[in-house]
């Protein structure tokens, strides 16, 4: 009973028991029987029955104001086994994922292999690029026709996969490869180049998709390969070599991954809670109060949160991408000939990499946890094998003692960690350096990149 209203909250506590779990659920009174069963992951209209505490058969359209306090509803039937909650798997999730696979992976491996052998040649270069272009184009129309035809259950997304991601990697890799390499600024246009054509073959998604998640995922892609390849181009004209700004988008990096999760709920203001906003300005809280709803419709709902949750997982995939391939430029500021600079590029190497596993840790899909990690995985021994050559005795003896203390370090917790211990200080000590790490990561990128050097010039000029 509530203190204030005096009133009984207008909830329902029943269990539900399927063929290996047991699952206790609130839910409210309004709700029906079948709402419980979908949030288990069930179909709740699989032709499954519902048994319930007398053993009687339950309708699934039972309201919850009808069920039993406490009670214990059984089901029953071929399907009845419950997914377990917070895994994200559906029903012949494995066959899904296997068949969005397809010819896609090997597509971008033969891409990638196409574009190094031409490299080697300069008259296969315009063929290969106009292949890889065409490649692009051609599967990111067969992608949408295809995902389009396929039929899906109610209130079912349909996953980015493969099919998403490869069409545009390809245009972009067969439009770098257009630029010539001795023109000035060649790497930067090559990497405009590419965002620009990708961002194109995005728009084409967004324009002949029917599927929401898929044109909100795509029209994200469009804002951030733009910004991308506006920034690239730009950085010629400030005076920045391919290393410098390589460097600063490796260190911006996690800010924009932990400012993602606020900027993809697309709702009338009055319809979501800013709790800063709350906990801040206690007395002046302001905004439209939102136009009164009776109702809140359950497809739409679900509708607008598939949607955010497309626009995260493809701007996640692209960040991910971004550091792990412009991190490894710090490697010229770690053998540069200033102290400033080898220091900044050392608290780069060592910030970036400790906010992108320290912000993975807020995610809550696999989806969203991996590439920051995959990215971290992928650019550090790069980032060692290019540096080795230029270390000295001490320099080497130093990264050997990082390394041991490292290692000491996960010795020690991934034992209890892999037993499922938590402990509420290490988890606070992870949020300290959380914020501390993306506070100084993007400060340390700067500074790595030498831009003290081009302040001094454009204000003593």
């Amino acid at each position: 009973m509530s203190e204030l209203t005096g009133t009984r909250p207008a909830l329902r506590r029943i269990v539900v028991r399927d063929a290996k779990n047991r699952h206790d659920l609130v839910i409210p009174l309004g709700n029906t029987l079948a709402h419980a069963l979908a949030v288990l992951g069930t179909d709740p209209h699989a032709g499954d029955r519902v048994l319930g505490p007398s053993g009687v058969e339950v309708g699934v359209h039972t309201l919850a104001a009808d069920l039993r306090e406490g009670g214990l509803y059984t089901l029953t039937g071929a399907g009845s086994r419950a997914q377990p909650r917070g895994r994200g798997r559906t029903p012949g999730g494995a066959a899904a994922r296997g068949a969005g696979i397809g010819p896609w992976w090997p597509l971008l491996g033969c891409g990638l292999l196409l574009a190094g052998l031409s490299g080697f040649s300069a008259t296969a270069v315009l063929p290969a690029a106009l292949l890889l272009i065409f490649a692009g184009l051609f599967g990111a129309i067969f992608a949408v026709l295809r995902d389009d035809a396929r039929d899906l259950l109610p209130g079912r997304a349909l996953p980015l996969g493969a099919s998403f991601f490869v069409p545009p990697a390809l245009a972009a890799l067969g439009t770098a490869l257009l630029i010539p390499p001795a023109i000035t600024g060649a790497g930067q246009l090559a990497v405009a180049a590419g965002a620009g054509a990708a961002a194109l073959i995005c728009s084409l998604i967004t324009v002949l998709s029917t599927r929401r998640p898929q044109r909100a995922a795509a029209g994200t892609l469009v804002v951030f390969l733009t910004a991308i390849a506006v920034v690239w181009a730009g950085s010629i004209l400030i005076g920045w070599t391919l290393p410098q700004i390589a460097m600063i988008s490796a260190g911006c990096v996690p800010l924009l991954l932990r400012a993602l999760p606020s900027m993809f709920i697309e709702v009338d203001e009055g319809y979501s809670i800013d709790f800063g906003r709350f906990m801040t300005a206690r007395w002046t809280v302001r905004g439209r109060v939102p136009a009164y709803r009776p109702t809140v419709d359950d497809a739409e709902v679900r509708e607008i949160v598939q949607a955010a949750s497309a626009r995260l997982q493809a701007a996640t995939i692209l960040l991910s991408l971004l550091v792990a391939l412009c991190l490894p430029a710090v490697v010229g500021a770690l053998a540069a000939p200033g102290a400033i600079l080898r220091w900044a590029g050392l608290a780069e190497t060592i910030l970036v990499p400790l906010a992108l596993l320290l912000g993975s840790r807020r995610a809550t899909t696999a989806i969203l946890r991996h590439p920051p990690r995959i990215a971290v995985l992928l650019a550090l021994p790069v980032i060692a094998l290019l540096a080795a050559p230029a270390l000295t005795e001490l320099g080497g003896l130093a990264l050997a003692g990082g390394l041991l203390l490292a290692a000491t370090i996960a010795a020690a917790i991934i034992l209890p960690v892999a037993r499922g211990g938590r402990s509420l200080g290490l988890s606070r000590t992870g949020d300290i350096l959380d914020s501390f790490t993306l506070a100084f990561a993007p400060m340390a990128a700067l500074l790595a990149a030498d831009t003290l050097t081009l302040m001094q010039g454009m204000f003593s000029g």
